[in-house]
């Protein structure tokens, strides 16, 4: 009588048009957890503000932080593409701009 959530999910995701939304929100939550584990802080110093049209784009407080994500640009991807291979990831954009600029690097 009672279907799995796990069968249901893919089908309701499906069924409403979110696939983009939710390939996004696990983009992000991927690439979080990468940088969680090279910048070990209380305060991140950057914060993930999209994922469209295969292109992550992070905002950095500092230039410094924002070279070394563009450094761990290469490892991100292939950690995002291990965990989710479904997902592509064409490159990584930071800026130091507030969110909401212009100014993508």
């Amino acid at each position: 009588m009672f279907q799995d959530l796990h069968d249901l999910l893919p089908k309701a995701i499906k069924s409403l048009n979110l696939e983009k939304q939710t390939d996004a929100a696990h983009a992000i939550h991927l690439a979080n957890t990468f940088l969680d584990e090279k910048f070990p802080s209380d305060q991140k110093p950057y914060k993930i503000i999209s994922f469209q049209k295969n292109i992550l784009k992070i905002y950095c407080h500092h230039p410094i932080v924002a070279q070394e994500i563009m450094y761990l640009g290469k490892p991100l991807i292939q950690f995002i593409k291990r965990k989710a291979p479904n997902l592509t990831i064409s490159h990584i954009q930071t800026t130091t701009q507030t969110p909401g600029s212009e100014n993508i690097n």
